[in-house]
């Protein structure tokens, strides 16, 4: 009797190691992790409770899991092909992206979460906030992705690029502005907005950025956006259409800008400067559109001799 529950035993744990190692491992019940676990991908319907633990991804074949994970801990993605995880889902550790492609919907859990993708792809199908997003990979904006910060101060984005047909959002509070620096980025979205942030495209390498429509603030928030600031900052804006409440420079204090709208650019609450002089630094600025309706405080062309 005990010879053979030694042996059911072994054999669970041979048969559990062997999904591990060669392939994905089928889930449709609940699970619950008592120990940091690595899985060469999972599908099924069921549960995965990895509680504070990390939960390690390293498939070598596409896997698609129509069940949940819940984890305070870490979700890593490693293995050259994709996972995807389709049901909402309770993660409050941080998610990273080392290799291959991570899809998730949005998750519950707050905005301390943080993406890093090192490498590989991380798709968003749902409407997310995150704390900070870093790293060198890509991430394709099905939904809307906000960064949303409790804490003033600067956040540089120099590799991650941004892609997908939907919204990205750079938010903070009236007590913690942003400043978020666009920097040797080349990214197209579908829509891009600021909230209580100073966006800066271009500050010390090439950055250019394509959206469809491009929001700078609202009517009670004190947003900004430079486009190509200080010496060898150079950014590149292109969108469809452009709402403007905030404070515009393009080109700034040495650096050199470019702002193309090929639609409607609408221009309602403070200035749009371009070629801006800044510390005794003269920047160059162009700006194209469609058609211009501006309301607010104006706009200014040629604070320089290099601006058109």
């Amino acid at each position: 009797m005990l010879i053979n529950y030694i042996l059911r035993i072994i054999c669970i744990f041979i048969y559990r190691s062997l999904q591990h190692t060669f392939g994905a491992t089928v889930i449709n019940d609940t699970i619950t992790l008592i120990e940091d676990t690595e899985y060469a991908g999972f599908s099924g319907s069921g549960t995965i409770n990895a509680g504070s633990y990390t939960l390690t991804i390293n498939n070598t074949a596409s896997c698609s899991f129509s069940g949940s994970v819940n984890s305070s801990g870490q979700i890593v993605k490693e293995g050259i092909e994709s996972q995807t995880i389709c049901s909402t889902s309770s993660i409050t550790g941080n998610v990273i992206v080392k290799n291959g492609m991570l899809v998730m919907p949005a998750f519950s859990g707050g905005i301390a979460n943080v993406l890093k993708v090192e490498g590989g792809t991380y798709v968003l199908n749902g409407n997310q906030s995150f704390y900070n997003v870093d790293g060198n990979g890509d991430v394709v904006v099905n939904n809307t992705l906000t960064i949303d910060s409790a804490v003033s101060g600067s956040m540089y984005f120099y590799n991650v690029r941004f892609s997908g047909n939907g919204s990205l959002v750079f938010s903070g509070t009236p007590e913690n502005f942003r400043g978020v620096c666009l920097n040797n980025v080349l990214s197209q979205i579908g829509q891009l907005s600021t909230n209580n942030t100073a966006l800066i495209i271009g500050k010390t390498n090439t950055s250019s950025i394509q959206c469809t429509t491009l929001n700078v603030g609202s009517s009670n928030s004190g947003d900004a956006l430079v486009i190509g600031l200080d010496l060898h900052g150079n950014g590149v804006m292109t969108c469809t259409n452009m709402y403007s409440y905030g404070w515009i420079q393009v080109g700034a204090n040495g650096g050199v800008g470019q702002l193309n709208c090929t639609g409607t650019l609408t221009q309602t609450g403070n200035m749009i400067e371009i070629g801006a002089a800044n510390y005794n630094a003269a920047g160059k600025g162009t700006v194209t559109a469609g058609n211009v309706v501006a309301t607010g405080c104006g706009i200014y062309v040629g604070t320089n001799e290099e601006a058109t």
